[in-house]
């Protein structure tokens, strides 16, 4: 089974997080080692964007260059993701979306 968060839809021009989906449920598996678990948080930004990852508000992490992509270890519970993009132009752009992780 895969842990891959993947989109189907397609993103709106404005949108900033690509990945997760909002409102995704994921399940850790008890067979495979916690550390294989985890899901990219994505976001979309023009070149030359700073994007910072955050979840419950916790540093992920944060690329300056794309694809602006992070892998974040799967925790069960409730989780908001936010995710921050200082563009070009020095505007800042926010958009955070909740998932939920079942089990352990």
């Amino acid at each position: 089974p895969s842990l891959t968060a993947s989109t189907s839809h397609s993103t709106p021009q404005n949108a900033l997080i690509t990945s997760p989906d909002p409102g995704a449920t994921y399940r850790l598996l008890p067979t495979l080692p916690p550390e294989e678990q985890a899901i990219p948080l994505a976001a979309s930004a023009p070149a030359g964007s700073r994007v910072t990852f955050l979840v419950d508000e916790t540093w992920v992490g944060e690329r300056t260059s794309p694809p602006y992509r992070v892998w974040w270890p799967l925790q069960a519970g409730r989780h908001r993701i936010m995710v921050r993009a200082l563009l070009p132009g020095g505007e800042t752009r926010e958009e955070t979306v909740d998932i939920i992780v079942e089990g352990r």
